[in-house]
């Protein structure tokens, strides 16, 4: 039982490490103390996911709307 609480704990420590860790990344970013990086391939594709869903959810209205004015 006691092995149970400590791996919690240092689950938990190891959370706030985490999340310190982040936050100070991010200030330093904003510092320009550090270099941000870009992924121009991801970019790109999520660039085309939206572009695509934009275009499915056209498709999707103008199917409903004629569903409609057929019946």
């Amino acid at each position: 039982m006691a092995e149970g609480r400590a791996s919690g704990a240092a689950g938990l420590f190891a959370r706030q490490v985490q999340k310190f860790s982040r936050a100070q990344e991010k200030v330093l970013q904003k510092l320009g103390k550090t270099v941000e990086t870009k992924d121009e391939r991801f970019e790109q594709n999520a660039s085309n996911f939206y572009q695509q869903q934009a275009e499915g959810h056209k498709l999707y209205k103008d199917r409903r709307t004629s569903s409609v004015q057929s019946k």
